[in-house]
């Protein structure tokens, strides 16, 4: 026993520790190297995407900051999984020197065919998430209702596109992870602008013409006030009106808002209509 343990000793352990203190210095420098193209080369991305996409012409400054945010994660995604496969090969060349690195890419490639065949629908997603940054279908912060697939009415906050899926948190707080191909149908809420979209019922005595004026007073003060003034682009206003019964005359009221403001903005004016109603004795029905 004593001798396999000498033996293994002299031919493994002696022959690790010499072949270390010969390649060390370089193993060193190739995980240097990789690590400050892994963290560097993400800041570098964010800095020429949020470059790129802030100086274009059109949108909103919310708009463009969640594009950016959307491409940014896409692409730090797709350097960081190259920086990991061009550290690994690296590392091949530095344990086995006489490892052909081209025929080892080669071979690497071939198998990655092999596995595409074997493995269509991650190539379906990443396709699919592509297409659904260039196409600029929603971007991370918007809310969104999606169809497809197996997705049963999927309704969240988008919180990350990647290359295989996407992650919506809903309002209960559930996390949903969709793969990216199985979309086939998206309901952007938050693009470019958002509305005010509500209805109230009040009593058929009122004078019609006076409460459109309160509602329209509501508005427009609401639309100049300290906390609404830079969100408001159309200040809610009164619309249509919609039934009418014995009962109730159903009065429709919007209002366009910057993205993802509408329902605050809903509340907001409720809450003024409610206590403007009261001041002006309009009756609810």
């Amino acid at each position: 026993m004593n001798d396999f343990f000498i033996w293994f000793y002299e031919k493994f352990v002696v022959a690790t520790i010499d072949w270390l203190k010969d390649n060390t210095m370089g193993i060193l420098i190739l995980l240097v190297v990789a690590a400050a193209a892994y963290i560097f080369g993400a800041k570098l991305i964010k800095c020429i995407v949020y470059s790129i996409v802030m100086h274009k012409r059109g949108g909103t400054t919310k708009d463009k900051q969640k594009r950016a945010k959307t491409v940014e994660l896409l692409a730090n995604s797709i350097w960081k999984a190259l920086v990991i496969v061009l550290a690994c090969v690296c590392l091949v060349k530095v344990f086995s020197p006489s490892t052909n690195i081209s025929s080892l890419i080669v071979g690497l490639g071939a198998v990655g065919v092999a596995i595409s065949f074997g493995a269509q629908s991650l190539i379906k997603d990443f396709l699919s998430g592509l297409f659904i940054i260039t196409e600029n279908q929603y971007r991370v912060g918007d809310i969104i209702e999606v169809a497809g697939a197996g997705i049963s009415g999927a309704v969240g906050r988008v919180e990350r596109v990647g290359i295989r899926s996407t992650t919506l948190r809903d309002l209960d707080g559930n996390v949903h992870f969709i793969p990216n191909g199985s979309i086939v149908h998206v309901e952007n809420k938050t693009m470019g602008y958002s509305l005010s979209h509500f209805d109230i019922q009040v009593n058929p005595d009122n004078d019609i013409e006076k409460v459109i004026e309160v509602i329209n007073k509501v508005g427009e003060e609401l639309a100049v006030s300290e906390s609404w003034a830079k969100k408001i682009i159309e200040a809610p206003h009164f619309y249509r009106i919609g039934d009418i019964s014995a009962t109730a005359v159903t009065m429709s009221i919007v209002g366009k808002t910057l993205p993802a403001d509408q329902w605050q903005l809903s509340s907001d004016v409720k809450m003024e209509l409610f206590k403007a109603f009261k001041k002006a004795k309009i009756k609810l029905a």
